[in-house]
């Protein structure tokens, strides 16, 4: 809707990170996301499997992955305390 586009396009006037993690970090642009089930779209069976030869996953380091652990949480409490407070339009 025009109002939810507003909305994203208030909150990503500064972007901190890529579009689609702005999109699923609901408690800063305070707009619901909705899913459809069945899914309207499906990977292709070739997709499932890189075909880069070689390629190694690399071990972050402990305090990247720390980091990473306490934003998470953040995320998780930030996202409870959104839904929970939340009071759909009538």
């Amino acid at each position: 809707t025009p109002t939810v586009a507003r909305a994203f396009i208030n909150a990503s006037s500064h972007l901190t990170a890529p579009v689609d993690v702005m999109i699923k970090k609901i408690w800063e642009h305070k707009q619901r996301l909705y899913g459809l089930m069945p899914y309207p779209v499906v990977e292709h069976e070739l997709g499932v499997e890189t075909n880069i030869r070689g390629r190694v996953k690399l071990q972050k380091s402990l305090p990247v992955r720390f980091e990473r652990f306490v934003t998470k949480i953040t995320w998780i409490f930030k996202r409870y305390r959104f839904t929970r407070n939340f009071t759909p339009p009538t």
